[in-house]
């Protein structure tokens, strides 16, 4: 009697474990991919054989690459998300996202949110890098597997912008999008991570339904109640190999 009711509380415990274990949702942050980069860049460049090594790992370690729709519908009630549930993010609008993670997003059928500059679109001349065209934006909008998404026009630090360049920056923006794109920007990028309150009351009155940032030394994953309008993301480095990231989902996880 004693072993039965000795197997019957690790039986339950195993099954609650199961049941009530909580969904973490952990967003990747990423920026270039070219094929040579300087290793003091790794943080916002990568080979495009890293990025695709890295997804190939996570998708065989049972993670899904899912839309920051289907986060937000989610943490709404309107949708269960899957056991392993991961988002993969792009900044800036560069057109290595189109040349190199868009062909890679079509192989695998895997979502990619990119967050685009407006006011660089197709800029080859006066940037680091150059920015892919409104006329890549909408194929890769119309395929599917990629949402444009909004990265403010300008990229001004919102934190330090007055009351005025904020509202400016956030609204231009989805116009923009929404006028050579035909789709709504539901999501923004903060630049360089930064922001306020003002600038979350401002992102969420211009109709936005969350807003991603980054914190370099304080990384984390999402859970159901974290305010949507402050997802923490984490930074996809070169170097890193797709176990690397593995293990950085799982530290941030214990915390």
């Amino acid at each position: 009697m004693k072993k039965f009711a000795a197997c019957f509380v690790l039986i339950f415990c195993l099954i609650g474990q199961t049941v009530f274990a909580e969904t973490v949702v952990p967003i990747l942050m990423y920026h270039n991919l070219n094929n040579s980069y300087l290793p003091e860049h790794a943080n916002v460049e990568m080979r495009p054989d890293e990025f695709r090594e890295q997804v190939t790992t996570l998708i065989s370690a049972g993670y899904t690459p899912i839309r920051l729709y289907d986060y937000t519908d989610w943490v709404n009630g309107k949708k269960d998300l899957p056991e392993k549930p991961i988002i993969i993010t792009f900044d800036d609008g560069y057109l290595n996202n189109y040349t190199h993670a868009f062909p890679v997003a079509k192989e695998l059928n895997i979502p990619i949110t990119i967050f685009i500059i407006t006011d660089r679109m197709g800029m080859s001349d006066g940037v680091a890098y150059p920015h892919f065209t409104w006329k890549q934006a909408r194929e890769m909008n119309e395929s599917g597997v990629v949402d444009i998404e909004s990265h403010t026009n300008a990229h001004s630090d919102l934190f330090l912008a007055d009351n005025k360049t904020v509202i400016n920056e956030l609204r231009l923006s989805k116009y923009l999008i929404k006028k050579h794109l035909n789709r709504d920007a539901n999501y923004l990028a903060f630049p360089y991570g930064n922001y306020s309150d003002f600038v979350k009351q401002q992102a969420e009155k211009a109709g936005y339904k969350a807003c991603v940032k980054i914190k370099p030394l304080a990384p984390g994953l999402n859970r159901k109640g974290d305010d949507v309008y402050e997802l923490k993301r984490l930074t996809a480095c070169g170097g890193m190999t797709g176990q690397d990231i593995i293990d950085l989902i799982q530290r941030c996880g214990d915390k």
